[in-house]
C-alpha cells in the first residue's frame, strides 16, 4: 500500500482508498474485509516502525485532524440546512449525508428542532476535539516539538534530505519502504551526530 494512501486512511478512516488506483473521485464501496485488513496493516506498521511513541504521536494527529474535518462538514452541512430553501429532496440528500459523519437526522423532528438538537452533539464533538488538541499540545511541549503539522509531502522532503535520495514518491512508496528509509536517515544521522563528535 502507498504511503500516501496509508496516511489518508489513518487520517479519514476512509477505507476505499486501499483500492489500488482510488483517486477519490470514484463511487465505490471499500472491498468486503476491507475492516480487518486495514487492521491487519496498522497492526504491521506498528510492529515495522517499532516505537510506540512515534505510533502514538501519529494516531494522535490523525484522529485530530479527523476531528476537525468531521466538525468543520457537519457545521457546513447544518448551516446549509438551516440556511437555504431547498426542495425537500435536496433537504433529504443534505440530512442524510450526515450520516457519513456519524450523525443521524431524526426527520420525526422539525427542522428547528433536530438543527438544535444536532448542535448540541457538534458541541459535544467540539469538546472532545478540545481534549484531543489539549493531549497533543502537551505531548509536544514535553518532547520539544514544533506545533505546527508537518505534511506527508514534507515529511517526504524532510527524507529526501535525510536519505540522501533525490526524490521519494508518495504515490508510489510502499509503507513498508518508507519506515525503512525513515530509519536508515535516522541511522544516519546518528553516524553523523557521532563523527562530529555530538
Amino acid at each position: 500500500m502507498p504511503i500516501l494512501n496509508f496516511d489518508i486512511v489513518n487520517k479519514t478512516g476512509d477505507l476505499k482508498y486501499m483500492v489500488v488506483g482510488y483517486d477519490g473521485y470514484k463511487d465505490l464501496k471499500p472491498p468486503k474485509g476491507a475492516n480487518e485488513r486495514w487492521q491487519a496493516i496498522r497492526k504491521e506498521w506498528l510492529e515495522l516502525v517499532d516505537d510506540s511513541e512515534m505510533a502514538y504521536y501519529h494516531n494522535l494527529v490523525s484522529e485530530c485532524i479527523y476531528l476537525e474535518t468531521k466538525r468543520d462538514a457537519v457545521k457546513f452541512i447544518l448551516e446549509n440546512i438551516f440556511r437555504r430553501n431547498m426542495s425537500p429532496l435536496t433537504f433529504r440528500t443534505y440530512a442524510n449525508s450526515l450520516s457519513d459523519w456519524g450523525y443521524k437526522w431524526n426527520f420525526k423532528n422539525d427542522k428547528l428542532t433536530e438543527l438544535k438538537r444536532q448542535l448540541k452533539i457538534v458541541r459535544i464533538s467540539e469538546n472532545k476535539l478540545s481534549l484531543k488538541l489539549d493531549e497533543l499540545k502537551s505531548y509536544r511541549e514535553s518532547k520539544n516539538m514544533s506545533s505546527e503539522a508537518t505534511s506527508l509531502e514534507k515529511q517526504a522532503v524532510i527524507l529526501e534530505e535525510a536519505s540522501g535520495r533525490n526524490h521519494i514518491d508518495i504515490k508510489t512508496t510502499s509503507v513498508k519502504k518508507w519506515v525503512a528509509i525513515s530509519k536508515r536517515a535516522e541511522e544516519r544521522q546518528n553516524q553523523l551526530k557521532k563523527a562530529n563528535g555530538k
